[in-house]
């Protein structure tokens, strides 16, 4: 059995303008404490967290395994993934017309949704609303980024667009 501290904790700290102190999160639990210094606002999610999982117990549900700290050599920076047929067709004629290899494509735009991700979720974490609506925002934000992914891979040019018996069709 673990201890709540040994559950990753995110802390940030909160503007002046929205009442100061500091919010932690445990992310694998979704639970959030505050407090007027890192010291209380880690004392309080741990509260929170102890409470969380002592209901989840009584209620039989599953409590997620705290996911320990791995060390950058614990990687090889290698990735192996499958594509579809089209998509790999599509990320070959980016790479290409970008002037780069398609790892350098496929590595450049994982940087990059990574990046967004990471800011977004960072302004969320600075601010202070109920968990309930800061998942809305999140989801929300999530859906607009797979709809803009799913866009820019069907990114098509004009002359894509052809006309079968008089009648505009794709």
């Amino acid at each position: 059995m673990s201890s709540v501290k040994d559950y990753k904790v995110v802390i940030a700290k909160v503007t002046e303008a929205d009442g100061g102190g500091y919010i932690a999160h445990i992310p694998e639990l979704d639970c959030i404490g505050d407090g007027e210094t890192m010291e209380k606002a880690i004392a309080d999610v741990y509260a929170v967290a102890e409470d969380l999982i002592e209901i989840a117990r009584e209620d039989g549900k599953e409590i997620p395994m705290p996911q320990y700290y791995k060390d950058i050599d614990d990687f090889s920076g290698k990735l192996s993934i499958r594509l579809p047929k089209t998509l790999h067709k599509q990320v070959s004629e980016r790479a290409k017309a970008e002037e780069c290899s398609i790892n350098q494509l496929i590595g450049t735009y994982i940087a990059m949704g990574v990046g967004d991700a990471f800011g977004r979720i960072e302004s969320l974490m600075e601010r202070k609303e109920e968990s309930i609506s800061d998942m809305t925002l999140f989801l929300s934000i999530a859906k607009e980024m797979w709809e803009y992914n799913q866009k820019q891979q069907l990114d098509l040019p004009n002359d894509y667009y052809v006309e079968i018996q008089g009648r505009p069709n794709i």
